[in-house]
């Protein structure tokens, strides 16, 4: 279990407005960043680079270069500890079944409340 106000959490998302949505929502729940990306290439790159991994990466599905589902699989693959909230605002039953199939541990569609979010965070950091 991981302290939830300890937890290092990267973002990987290719609209930089969402990403400072998000960093805003973490900050106020006093979640440390441990980076940002704006695809999933970048996130792997920033993966492999990182001197403390993180506990969760909050990644979007709809990205260039390397899509969530991908970025997903090689997550998973290479860094099995690190928990993964597939975050889109595709919220159809084959793409989230697609997402979890990819490595996900959970899934949030964009734009809910931000409430939910935290708490969802915090149920994947304390499981």
């Amino acid at each position: 279990m991981i302290n939830s106000k300890n937890a290092l959490i990267a973002i990987v998302d290719d609209d930089i407005v969402y990403r400072w949505i998000l960093r805003k929502i973490l900050r106020s729940g006093d979640y440390r960043l441990a980076f940002e990306a704006g695809d999933g290439q970048e996130c792997i790159t920033r993966m492999k680079e990182a001197k403390m991994v993180p506990d969760l990466i909050i990644l979007d599905i709809e990205m260039p270069v390397m899509n969530g589902f991908e970025t997903a699989k090689q997550l998973k693959a290479a860094w099995p500890e690190t928990k993964i909230l597939g975050h889109s605002s595709m919220d159809d039953q084959r793409t989230i079944a697609e997402i979890l199939f990819s490595g996900a541990d959970l899934f949030k569609v964009k734009g809910g409340d931000t409430k939910e979010l935290k708490f969802a965070i915090n149920a994947m950091l304390n499981k």
